[in-house]
């Protein structure tokens, strides 16, 4: 099962696109919904309408944030589905996604089911210690990493679409997406922020990485395993926390006058991590280092 999860996973990495274009749409229309109106059309399972509402709200506020801030339109619908309606064709329940302008939450998950679809075992001890010692809820910790990720799935849209910067690479199109919700976050809900770094933190310090470097990041994407894609996300956290202490609301403006779609020459980690650290100190570099230097601990 393990295997075949893992390999559901990757292939994501090479066909969601190609699948999103020409099912998607199709997929989801099979589905039985409800219907909230508002700026983000949003769809779901009959039943979860609170959960719905609330993750319309907060994205909606994300984008007025951003739409303010770069004088764009957002063009996106999103669709919250529980386990009985899952889109399982394309991911198995609990990961969400973006495509075809779509994003696709789940309408949340127990602890007992969070453990098991990201595969927390490694550091579920320390995880639950630190939630218990800041006297965060397990639930609360589950509905503050939804949340983010369902900005950073709305940052995935706004770079590659309302923006002209492109993505050089895997590693900086998913932390750019990061960067994309804790500024939101940060700026508008902070109090969001608190229970997801929890998780971030236990993630990083605990889980043993079976790769930690940015080329197996690029070169097998999702292929590195739930856990371990996950691990690399929660570092991804601190990566955009240290970046922000310099570039701040500038991050964008600075993304795009860097790797703009324009571009015709490669980028390569280390012109990316130089391009990265100017103002920041060094900061990019030693956060590369300690990552990498994880999984030759093994």
């Amino acid at each position: 099962m393990k295997t075949l999860v893992t390999l559901v996973i990757f292939v994501l990495a090479t066909a969601l696109c190609c699948l999103a274009q020409s099912r998607l749409d199709s997929l989801i229309s099979l589905r039985k919904t409800n219907f909230l109106e508002g700026k983000l059309p949003t769809w779901y399972t009959p039943g979860h309408q609170a959960v719905a509402a609330d993750f319309q709200q907060l994205i909606t506020e994300a984008i007025t944030y951003y739409e303010k801030r770069y004088e764009v339109q957002f063009r996106v619908k999103l669709i919250v589905l529980d386990s009985s309606q899952w889109l399982t064709e394309i991911l198995p329940y609990g990961f969400v996604f973006f495509g075809r302008g779509w994003i696709v939450m789940n309408a949340g998950m127990n602890y007992a089911t969070f453990k098991k679809v990201y595969k927390t075992e490694q550091y579920i001890n320390e995880l639950d210690a630190a939630l218990a010692r800041e006297h965060v809820k397990p639930e609360t910790m589950i509905t503050a990493f939804l949340k983010f990720y369902s900005i950073h799935e709305l940052g995935h849209y706004f770079l590659g679409k309302l923006t002209n910067a492109k993505s050089p690479d895997a590693w900086t199109g998913e932390f750019s997406a990061s960067y994309f919700a804790y500024e939101f976050l940060l700026n508008n809900r902070p109090a969001e922020l608190k229970p997801f770094e929890l998780f971030c933190q236990a993630d990083k310090d605990y889980y043993n990485p079976l790769f930690s470097s940015i080329a197996d990041f690029n070169q097998k994407y999702t292929g590195t395993g739930v856990e371990n894609y996950l691990w690399y996300h929660s570092n991804f956290y601190f990566l955009v926390k240290a970046l922000y202490t310099c570039h701040r609301q500038n991050f964008v403006p600075m993304f795009e006058r860097n790797f703009p779609k324009s571009a015709t020459s490669t980028f390569t980690t280390e012109d990316i991590i130089t391009t990265l650290d100017v103002d920041c100190n060094g900061s990019v570099r030693k956060w590369v280092a300690e990552l990498e230097a994880r999984a030759k601990k093994r």
